[in-house]
């Protein structure tokens, strides 16, 4: 007997929902375990939907199996009969017709072949099967009541299974391949989390002193320290300022070798002290105490067995050349960091191509252009919309043009939803490894213009002119900034 058609489904159902769900729990479980964050890293989506469409398979290959006895008990009952026919002589066909008929019922020739003949297929259907059965026992010489109990030693083999084994079986068949199927998904994330969690050529940037990043002085007459660099606005930085984020596993968690891509050295505390006031030093890569752990806060945390100590300047200073110190990892800007590459890509602030400052939001409404400093007046949020605009927020409110034809200015007002809120990020020049945008109202197809005094802001017809064309400050990537084309 084959699974019923009502429980195959419900364990191909099964199958298919549950095991990307515990594939995907799987991957977050290993998220978790790795750097301390709750969020889910979409690399863990593909995998567990594939492990899930193998837990289905499985399960499908399950639901073909007998559902009810093994095909042994079939072919030793089927055995037995042969067994039956002998001890009664194996008389003719035409005898055992004579017999049927004399008893009243019909024998065929077809009925003794399929105890005589190979397979047991037939036997798996007790409707058609019985009355086979019956015939055969009773035209070899079978008493009535012997025959009664072959049929019931047959109920007992091709019969329903107890309500208890139906139950479980098909629970079974649906757990079994999720197993399978999560088991499968958290092995293959962990032996490739390595790849996805390795980070080259970072620049480690302090959003507490924006734009300064985190250097080890090379001087020989002092020690090599870790400190605040000089700020990398309107300059590429160099190799001493890039870093290697190579993952490590320790008991049973990844976490990270920060290594220089210079001096080929791994961040490190000074003496190896992972104590409150410890410097930051860098020293030869080993498996000693240089793993450092980035909680979702973006803290750079050394994660010593003997506790857990945050990177920040000493004394809460952000002047160049300040040391880096440990001390108790705690929600304090000063222990913020952006860890990132520098892709050319727009961010949540705007500098100018001219000269490389930040649009500014300057008193209640207005904008203005101002050395960029990274903060709040300085931040802009960006929401897309369906055809490709975007709708740009600051402190609360949204960016809209205003004044008549030839003064139009930018300014900030309450966000309304209207044509004059929306904007067009037009890619135009690369140039010094940066991609620069036009930023076009839609309402008025006027471009964010740098007037001469290279600090007013107005709204002008595109010319592709140097003052109309924008970029991410040096220091920011955040993950809401406008893909290229």
């Amino acid at each position: 007997m084959r699974t019923p058609s009502r429980e195959l489904l419900l364990m191909l159902g099964g199958a298919v929902v549950l095991s990307p769900i515990f594939g995907v729990l799987a991957g977050v479980y290993v998220n978790f375990a790795t750097d301390s964050d709750p969020e889910l890293n979409p690399v863990y989506v593909l995998p567990a939907i594939l492990f899930a469409c193998g837990g289905a398979l499985l399960s499908s290959l399950g639901a073909g199996l007998p559902w009810s006895r093994p095909k042994a008990g079939l072919l030793a009952f089927k055995g037995r009969l042969k067994e039956r026919r002998k001890e009664a002589g194996t008389p003719k066909f035409a005898t055992l017709q004579t017999r049927a008929a004399r008893r009243g019922f019909v024998f065929e020739q077809a009925d003794l072949r399929k105890v005589t003949g190979k397979g047991v297929g037939w036997l798996k259907e007790p409707q058609t099967a019985e009355p086979v059965i019956l015939a055969f026992l009773l035209v070899h010489d079978v008493p009535d009541a012997e025959a009664e109990q072959w049929l019931e030693s047959y109920r007992g083999l091709a019969g329903p299974p107890p309500t208890r084994r139906r139950r479980v079986r098909p629970a079974l068949g649906v757990a079994l391949p999720v197993v399978l199927a999560a088991a499968a998904c958290l092995l293959y994330v962990d032996t490739r989390i390595p790849g996805w969690l390795a980070r080259a050529d970072q620049t480690i940037l302090s959003a507490y002193a924006p734009g300064k990043p985190l250097v080890v002085n090379t001087s020989s007459s002092a020690p090599p320290h870790a400190r605040l660099g000089e700020s990398i606005t309107h300059e590429v930085p160099g190799q001493a300022q890039r870093w290697d984020f190579e993952p490590a596993r320790r008991d049973g968690v990844f976490l990270f070798r920060i290594r220089n891509r210079a001096s080929r050295l791994c961040l490190t505390p000074e003496a190896r002290d992972v104590t409150e006031g410890s410097l930051v030093t860098e020293a030869a890569c080993d498996a000693g105490d240089q793993l450092w752990r980035l909680p979702g806060d973006h803290a750079l945390a050394i994660a010593s067995p003997r506790g857990e100590m945050c990177a920040e300047p000493s004394r809460g200073v952000t002047d160049e050349g300040t040391p880096l110190i440990l001390r108790a990892c705690a929600d304090r800007p000063a222990q913020r960091w952006l860890i990132t590459t520098r892709l050319p890509s727009l961010g949540s602030s705007l500098a100018s191509a001219q000269n490389g400052r930040c649009v500014d939001a300057a008193g209640p409404a207005g904008l203005l252009l101002w050395e960029c400093h990274g903060g709040l007046n300085q931040a802009f949020g960006y929401h897309p919309r369906a055809r490709g605009e975007y709708v740009i927020t600051s402190m609360g409110r949204c960016l809209a043009a205003t004044g008549q034809v030839g003064g139009r200015r930018p300014v900030r007002e309450p966000c309304t939803g209207s044509g004059g809120q929306l904007w067009r990020f037009d890619p135009r020049d690369h140039f010094n490894d940066w991609q620069y945008w036009e930023v076009r109202n839609v309402a008025t197809d006027l471009c964010l213009h740098l007037e001469s005094d290279l600090r007013s802001l107005y709204l002008r017809p595109c010319t592709r002119a140097n003052v109309q064309q924008w970029r991410t400050p040096d220091w920011l990537r955040p993950p809401d900034a406008p893909a290229l084309p």
